[in-house]
């Protein structure tokens, strides 16, 4: 199945970003990661959610689609594999247990070119926050299991999250009010995400305590 140029553009602005935030080869399950809170957070940024709901698992989020675009951008030569582990993933919705890494000399100009597009480098600033704020964590996984959208007890295993559209809600309704804390100023979109994900990073640490 062909990837189509939007899918295509965003996957690698993703992927990009994520490899930024954590210099080195980096872990499917990271990218799928770091693009569910990107969804869930979109609202804070004045975005709508690209994906409108994600399946809730028990383990960590997976974008189908999201899956299929890495796929393509590896046969594109864009991103290679560094590691594969076949007995992740094979025939299951699993995240493969893959690490990824890209190549530079094609990505860069992409990403130059797409970046000269208002609402694209909007969307790259974006999975940038959210992928350096994220990768201020031991362990991604507890991460996504705190968040608020995704350990929200109304919504059972295997049952569709709904990420954020119009008003904030969920994920990005709790950044907003976090923002709200900061003393005599106006928290910039970039510091609510900060804060909500760095709130989730030491809740996640004294749990580990």
């Amino acid at each position: 199945m062909t990837t189509d140029r939007e899918s295509l553009v965003r996957g690698l602005l993703l992927v990009e970003a994520v490899c930024r935030a954590n210099p080195g080869p980096v872990s499917m399950t990271a990218v799928h990661i770091v693009a569910y809170l990107a969804e869930a957070l979109a609202p804070v940024w004045g975005l709508e959610s690209h994906e409108r709901q994600v399946l809730k698992r028990a383990g960590s989020p997976y974008f189908p689609g999201l899956q299929q675009v890495v796929d393509d951008l590896i046969c594109r030569g864009a991103v290679t594999v560094v590691h594969y582990d076949p007995s992740m993933g094979k025939h299951t919705d699993l995240v493969a247990n893959a690490t990824i890494d890209l190549v530079h000399e094609v990505v860069q100009p992409a990403v130059e070119l797409a970046e000269q597009f208002s609402n694209l480098r909007d969307l790259s600033h974006l999975y940038l926050e959210v992928a350096l704020a994220a990768s201020r964590a031991p362990d991604l996984g507890r991460l996504v299991a705190l968040d608020a959208s995704y350990s929200n007890p109304t919504v059972s295993l295997n049952r569709l999250i709904q990420l954020g559209t119009g008003e904030p809600r969920g994920s990005a309704a709790l950044a907003e009010k976090i923002g709200k804390l900061l003393n005599e100023r106006v928290a910039s979109r970039g510091e609510k995400i900060s804060l909500y994900v760095g709130h989730l990073v030491r809740f996640a640490s004294r749990r580990d305590d």
